[in-house]
């Protein structure tokens, strides 16, 4: 009788994993502050290649601890199976406002981590195909500005445009 139940439960369990739907829009909201892209040039504080990927892997990790591994996961086999342009908007919720150019700049390594994995971008979480635009499309950053004693965050927004 216990292996009966053992293998039902188990069953069960291989179902839910295998029916995770994704629901589209997918939102992550990050408690990370996206940098100025001055950051990243001489001088700046992500400009050490060690210290840029330090900073690549900290979004890496914010982002795949928002999803969740469940949702990671149904998300990465759903864009490896259907290979979907997506769009992508991003919420930059900061204490200054920047100039857009610089914004712009500064969200390199959040798109980075958004790709799948390969060489060029090893940190990749592979939530979009490639950060090309044959496969991403992207509306400007948005900039909005926090209250006093609040820290800055950034919200992501992915959605399907349609299946390759």
């Amino acid at each position: 009788m216990k292996n009966y139940w053992s293998s039902f439960i188990q069953r069960k369990l291989d179902a839910q994993r295998t029916e995770t739907k994704v629901n589209f829009p997918v939102i992550i909201e990050v408690p990370l502050e996206v940098p100025s892209g001055n950051a990243y040039r001489q001088g700046g504080d992500f400009h050490h290649a060690h210290a840029y990927k330090r900073h690549r892997e900290g979004w890496a990790c914010g982002i795949a601890i928002r999803l969740g591994a469940r949702k990671l996961h149904a998300l990465q086999k759903w864009v490896e199976k259907n290979r979907p342009k997506m769009r992508v908007q991003f919420t930059c919720y900061r204490k200054r406002r920047i100039e857009q150019d610089n914004l712009d700049t500064g969200l390199k390594p959040v798109r980075d981590c958004l790709v799948i994995a390969k060489r060029s971008h090893p940190s990749g979480l592979g939530l979009i195909v490639d950060d090309s635009e044959k496969w991403k499309v992207e509306a400007p950053p948005k900039q909005e500005l926090v209250g006093k004693g609040m820290r800055g965050w950034t919200r992501i927004e992915i959605s399907p445009v349609e299946v390759v």
